[in-house]
């Protein structure tokens, strides 16, 4: 079992980029891409949406490698912020929460407690108990953050004119249908209403500059919408009733007359403030009212999808207009990160929570609830002292169940013969993490 340090600390290395967080995680905080985290990498790419994500897609990343170093080039080209990030890392944990979770469920439907805060998990490995500091406290504060964190976006000083101008460089493709699946998909939602949380992937033209770009413009429409769902709106109908009165409460801080409020310089000024952050219920149901959301995702992807199906030797010529307007927008546009103490803070304060130091006996320990919980329908006992679960790499009584036909015990880590078998490290021993 491979042991990590027991204490980080980011902030005293400095980190100014993702790259550099992402070199932090392998060096200093445990991170292992080769085996045991390589679904937490393969999550992070995904969530990141960069080139080399694409053979991770809808979670086939078992049998591939992943390559750190062209991760971390990834980052470097793609320019992905800190926040962007951290974000995408704090999504990719957020199954280690719910397995805090199904313990929480395990310990109270077994009395496994003495109080709330009482409820302990012990590894004894040889080198005696070790404590995997898990209880609700802990529990409660590792959501908070994740919450906290993933809700943080990039800033960029995006206004109603430039993102219009953004989906006119596409404007030739935007009464096409797009053949990619999920964009069809989210599109369909969003004429019933609704925001759907799953966001298309865009398809690779295969040149990397237009590409870089194209996946640029994809961000900003991404950030819109995330955006949007920060609001607590799923639907375009909770967008335009919060919009409203949010619009409301603008009118009564002002003390701006009804007429003020209907004029066009009044709604232009609210519209075009500096960047997401500032834009309330208000400036993105302006946003949505006039169907930015389908207009620029539509004719992006249809943009793309074309670029795609031509020879590659007419790809570059055919996007050098496009990408020139989008170099001149972007470079147009403010750009710049705030709040980046905060989040390093809290990114170093989850590393040093329990459940990421003691992540692989986490997960070892979740399985046995899943045993559990699959047994439900049985009379179980499980033998724990006074609260506390010891869990050995000898073998481990750790509980019993009655059923019909006779008692099953569960057992945890015994070794028992095997005959024949097929992997060269095994000679005539098994020892499974449980067994019944």
């Amino acid at each position: 079992m491979k042991r990590l340090a027991k204490q980080t600390n980011v902030n005293q290395d400095k980190l100014t980029s993702s790259w550099e967080l992402w070199d932090y995680l392998i060096e200093k905080a445990g991170l292992d891409v080769e085996s045991y985290d390589m679904h937490i990498a393969a999550m992070i790419c995904m969530q990141l949406n960069i080139p080399m994500c694409k053979k991770y897609k809808d979670d086939k990343y078992e049998d591939k490698e992943f390559k750190s170093n062209e991760f971390r080039k990834e980052l470097k080209d793609n320019k992905i912020s800190v926040e962007r990030f951290i974000g995408a890392f704090f999504k990719a944990i957020e199954p280690y929460a719910m397995m805090m979770t199904d313990l929480c469920v395990f310990f109270y439907v077994h009395r496994i407690k003495k109080t709330n805060d009482g409820m302990k998990i012990l590894f004894d490995f040889g080198d005696g108990p070790e404590d995997l500091g898990f209880d609700l406290n802990h529990f409660k504060e590792s959501l908070r953050k994740i919450q906290k964190i993933t809700q943080a976006v990039t800033i960029i000083g995006w206004n109603q004119n430039t993102l219009w101008t953004l989906a006119s460089i596409f404007e030739n493709f935007r009464h096409y249908n797009p053949h990619d699946r999920s964009a069809a998909d989210w599109l369909r939602n969003y004429n019933n209403g609704d925001f759907s949380p799953n966001y298309p992937t865009l398809p690779q033209t295969g040149i990397v500059e237009i590409d870089l770009w194209l996946q640029r413009s994809w961000r900003v429409w991404a950030d819109v919408i995330t955006e949007i769902r920060k609001h607590d709106c799923k639907t375009r109908k909770q967008l335009r009733e919060l919009g409203q009165i949010s619009m409301e409460e603008q009118f009564q801080k002002s003390n701006s007359t009804l007429e003020d409020v209907e004029s066009y310089e009044y709604i232009k000024r609210i519209q075009e403030l500096p960047d997401f952050r500032e834009w309330n219920a208000y400036d993105l149901f302006a946003l949505d009212s006039n169907l930015w959301p389908e207009t620029m995702l539509r004719s992006l992807f249809c943009f793309t999808e074309h670029i795609t199906e031509i020879t590659q030797e007419k790809r570059a010529g055919e996007a050098h207009v496009v990408i020139g307007k989008l170099k001149e927008l972007f470079s147009s546009v403010p750009y710049w990160e705030e709040e980046r103490e905060t989040l390093l803070e809290g990114f170093e304060d989850l590393l040093n929570l329990p459940f990421w130091k003691k992540r692989y006996e986490l997960y070892q320990t979740w399985v046995m609830t899943q045993i559990d919980k699959a047994l439900s329908g049985y009379q179980r006992i499980i033998h724990h002292c006074d609260g506390e679960l010891i869990l050995k790499f000898s073998g481990t009584h750790i509980g019993t169940i009655e059923t019909e036909k006779g008692r099953l015990h569960l057992w945890g880590e015994l070794r028992s013969p095997l005959s024949n078998p097929v992997s060269k490290k095994r000679k005539g021993h098994i020892q499974p993490d449980y067994s019944l």
